[in-house]
């Protein structure tokens, strides 16, 4: 649950000189938040790589492959395939996907981007993390 309470997927500020930046997120969500998942990458603009159960049937499928990058092979759908996952991921069994999706995808509008101007060198340096209590909560502790 910490990242889906984390407040944008799709942005950040340099520590270094304050410039927002894009970020590009790796998700390969629990079963049970896969639509948790997806509602958040497109609320933030996020673009990424997501490993996913290859379902059709998902109500979110439609924009899903609307917003991927990754370009059609042979399938029928933007993403690789991994057949048969209990061959890559540990635990595929208890995930509950006979195939999964691997795709690249950017939810991002079509506005004015993020990105602009030179890096400054700390693009990578730490960020520090959002408290995840109210601020109540935080002076109980």
């Amino acid at each position: 649950w910490d990242a889906l309470a984390q407040p944008d997927w799709g942005s950040s500020v340099c520590p270094g000189c304050g410039t927002r930046r894009r970020e590009v997120v790796f998700a390969f969500p629990p079963t049970a938040l896969v639509t948790a998942t997806i509602r958040k990458a497109i609320a933030d603009g996020a673009r990424g790589i997501f490993v996913l159960p290859l379902r059709a049937s998902y109500p979110f499928w439609r924009n899903l492959m609307a917003a991927s990058l990754t370009p059609r092979n042979r399938g029928i759908y933007p993403c690789i395939t991994l057949r048969s996952p209990a061959r890559y991921i540990q635990g595929a069994v208890a995930y509950g996907a006979r195939r999964l999706a691997v795709l690249a995808v950017d939810f991002a509008p079509t506005v004015a981007p993020i990105d602009g101007g030179p890096m400054c060198g700390q693009e990578a340096c730490f960020r520090g993390r959002h408290a995840q209590a109210e601020l109540l909560d935080e002076h109980e502790r």
